[in-house]
């Protein structure tokens, strides 16, 4: 195979991919608390829409405050997972982008 001159571009195919649909997003609210080397980080729930996801964390976070102003006593209804260590508990939303084929 001859190699290309320096003025010469190589071009290479690109493979042809159709998507059906336009990308679509998610939300997943993940909880987090620690700091460092004990840092932990779970999801809690995946939603289809920001404004659900954002109003989800915001409860969370209320129950959670409220747990913690208790000194951790208690059930956590919508987070299962939920833990916290002396620096309390954040909910965050993150989205998640995805092509559907």
């Amino acid at each position: 195979m001859k190699e290309p001159s320096s003025n010469e571009r190589i071009v290479r195919p690109t493979p042809a991919v159709a998507f059906a649909k336009p990308p679509t997003n998610c939300w997943v609210v993940t909880g987090e608390t620690g700091e460092y080397a004990d840092f932990t980080c779970w999801n809690v729930i995946v939603t289809s829409t920001e404004d659900s996801a954002n109003k989800y964390a915001e409860e969370c976070q209320n129950i959670a405050n409220r747990i913690i102003k208790r000194g951790g006593k208690g059930k956590h209804k919508l987070d299962p997972m939920f833990h916290a260590d002396y620096n309390g508990t954040a909910y965050r939303v993150k989205p998640i982008r995805f092509l559907v084929p």
